[in-house]
């Protein structure tokens, strides 16, 4: 026969017991709700740097001499990236000899992939760098990416 303290006991230690389990329990959820928060701000993090975090540079520098190797500018280009029609109607109305700009990410990175391939296609690659012809001229474009 048990006393009286001894079933006490038992049941101190039956309630520790299931105080442990739910313990876990808790931490598990605890754990798991931290793991998907952190998930939820890295996505963020990459979707909104690509988006409007991060900007391209972009300077267009008119060449003495041409280079061996370029591609002719079109108006078709001009057209499709009409950013390029404005740096270069600056450079010839103020007389420079570079400009400057800043873009947004997704115009910079669609303009930079654009001019590697055109200079990739119609050189070969190999170039050391992207340099257009435009009216007789030879243009030399640089980007940065921050």
């Amino acid at each position: 026969m048990m006393s009286v303290g001894t079933g006490y006991t038992l049941m101190y230690k039956a309630s520790q017991k299931s105080e442990k389990v739910i313990n876990r329990r808790a931490l598990a959820k605890i754990g798991i709700a931290i793991a998907c928060v952190a998930c939820i701000l890295m996505m963020l993090f990459i979707f909104l740097s690509s988006q409007w975090g991060f900007v391209w540079y972009i300077e267009i520098q008119k060449m003495q001499i041409p280079p061996a190797c370029y591609f002719n500018l079109t108006e078709e280009d001009f057209d499709r990236y009409p950013v390029l029609r404005e740096m270069l109607n600056e450079m010839e109305e103020k007389n420079k000899t570079s400009v400057h700009r800043e873009l947004n990410w997704k115009e910079g990175e669609e303009i930079y992939k654009y001019m590697c391939r055109r200079i990739d296609q119609e050189t070969g690659g190999g170039c050391g760098g992207i340099f257009f012809m435009y009216k007789g001229c030879c243009y030399r474009v640089r980007f940065a990416a921050t």
